[in-house]
């Protein structure tokens, strides 16, 4: 189960990577995906996005070891761009802001 496409596994995994907690939901991926895509511009990487991450019993996702080490890898590839920078201080704002939202408040901002 991976966002929309490929071109969302990088923004998927700077999600995963930068902040060290779960992501809420489902849901929370793919809005923040989506948000990060429409401020950002990412290279486009080429690895299976269902690696990243697995679902909880508690509906939370979770990086996996693998996702890690793409992010890792990832970091030591592009790190000298400023778009990554960018995107690193990006992310850190989605996940503050959404992560806290429930779904319920989430479907509220989309239906605006």
């Amino acid at each position: 189960m991976m966002v929309q496409g490929r071109e969302d596994d990088v923004y998927a995994l700077m999600l995963f990577g930068t902040v060290e907690r779960p992501i809420p939901s489902y849901l929370h991926l793919k809005r923040e995906c989506f948000v990060l895509s429409s401020v950002t511009k990412l290279p486009a990487e080429r690895f299976d996005g269902r690696k990243l991450y697995r679902k909880k019993e508690d509906g939370q996702l979770h990086i996996t070891k693998s996702g890690k080490a793409l992010f890792k890898n990832f970091l030591e590839t592009h790190s000298n761009e400023p778009e990554v920078i960018h995107c690193i201080t990006t992310v850190i704002m989605v996940r503050e802001l959404y992560d806290t939202m429930s779904a319920e408040e989430i479907s509220y901002l989309e239906s605006r």
